[in-house]
C-alpha cells in the first residue's frame, strides 16, 4: 500500500469518499501527474487530522504550507494542488469554511517575491564531483550510502527527480531488463549496466517510496561536501559538464569515449574536437 492510500486509510468515511470521487474526476478529465497532487492532498489531510474537509479554516492552510522550510516555488505549488480539490468539493459539496477558494489566491506569492526569494543552485564543481564519487566508491557496500548513491545517479544521469524515483518498484522496474517506465505518457528508460546490478542485488522496493524520504537521503550527501545537494544544483552541474559539438551543436556528457579529434591545419584551427558520432558518419 502506497503513502498516500495509508494516510487515507486514516480519515474519516466522509474524507475518503470525497477524497475518491476527487480523484475519479481528475482521471475523468484526464488531468496529468496524479501523484503529485495526492502526495499534497494526503499530506495536508492529515495534518487536518481527521476534521471533516468541509470544516477547514484558512489558518490550517496557512500553518500547513509553514509546517516546513519549503521554498518558494514549492509551497506555491502545494498550495496549487491543493487547490485543486478544494475547487472540486466546494462545486460539490456544501461547506463550512471560513474563507472561499478565491481566498487562496492572497496565500500566492507574486513573481518577484518568488524571484526575491529564491537563491539560484550553485553547480558542483568537477572537484566536488570527485571528492564525492571517491567517498561513494570507498562507502558504497554501506546500505545507507548505497541508497544516497543509487538516487544521485538516478537524477544525475536521468534527469529523474524525486517523484520518478519514489515510482520506482516491481510494477514500474523490470529487474531483468532493467527498464523503468516513469507514467503511460513517457518513453522506456534503460538503466546502465552498474545501476541494474544494483537492483537485481538488492531488489526493486530498495530505494524510498515516497518523494520526502528520497529528498531526505539526498541531503546526506552534505555530510561528505558540507553542500546542502538538491535536484537543482545536480541539474545545474550536469548542465554545466556537457560540452557542445562544434558541428552538430548538440549537448553531449563530459566523457572522452564521447568525443573523437579532427587533425587541420585550416585557419590555423589544429585539432578539432568533435562528438564521435559526427566523426564517424559525417566527417
Amino acid at each position: 500500500m502506497s503513502k498516500y492510500e495509508d494516510r487515507v486509510k486514516e480519515q474519516s468515511v466522509e474524507n475518503r469518499q470525497i477524497y475518491y470521487e476527487w480523484i475519479d474526476e481528475f482521471n475523468r478529465l484526464g488531468k496529468r501527474s496524479l501523484k503529485t497532487y495526492k502526495s499534497t492532498v494526503t499530506e495536508f489531510l492529515e495534518f487536518n487530522g481527521g476534521i471533516s474537509i468541509l470544516d477547514i479554516k484558512i489558518e490550517t492552510i496557512k500553518k500547513f504550507l509553514e509546517k516546513k522550510l519549503y521554498k518558494p516555488n514549492t509551497k506555491q505549488n502545494k498550495l496549487l494542488y491543493l487547490k485543486d480539490i478544494l475547487e472540486f468539493v466546494s462545486r460539490k459539496y456544501k461547506t463550512r469554511w471560513n474563507f472561499t477558494v478565491d481566498d487562496l489566491k492572497n496565500l500566492l506569492l507574486t513573481r518577484d517575491e518568488i524571484r526575491e526569494s529564491t537563491i539560484s543552485a550553485e553547480p558542483l564543481s568537477a572537484k566536488q564531483l570527485i571528492k564525492l564519487y571517491n567517498f561513494f566508491n570507498e562507502h558504497i557496500k554501506e546500505g545507507k550510502w548505497l541508497v544516497v548513491y543509487t538516487i544521485f545517479r538516478l537524477m544525475y544521469n536521468y534527469d529523474l527527480d524525486k517523484f520518478d524515483i519514489a515510482k520506482i518498484n516491481s510494477e514500474t522496474y523490470d529487474l531483468q531488463k532493467g527498464e523503468f517506465i516513469k507514467d503511460r505518457f513517457s518513453s522506456t528508460i534503460i538503466f546502465d549496466e552498474e545501476i541494474v546490478s544494483i537492483f537485481k542485488k538488492n531488489g526493486s522496493d530498495f530505494l524510498p517510496n515516497n518523494d520526502s524520504s528520497v529528498y531526505d537521503r539526498l541531503r546526506n550527501i552534505e555530510e561528505v561536501l558540507d553542500v546542502n545537494i538538491t535536484q537543482e544544483v545536480i541539474k545545474t552541474t550536469r548542465e554545466l559538464l556537457t560540452i557542445r559539438c562544434p558541428h552538430c551543436g548538440k549537448f553531449i556528457e563530459n566523457d572522452v569515449s564521447l568525443f573523437g579529434y579532427v587533425q587541420t591545419d585550416l585557419l590555423n584551427l589544429g585539432t578539432l574536437i568533435v562528438c564521435k558520432k559526427c566523426l564517424e558518419n559525417e566527417l
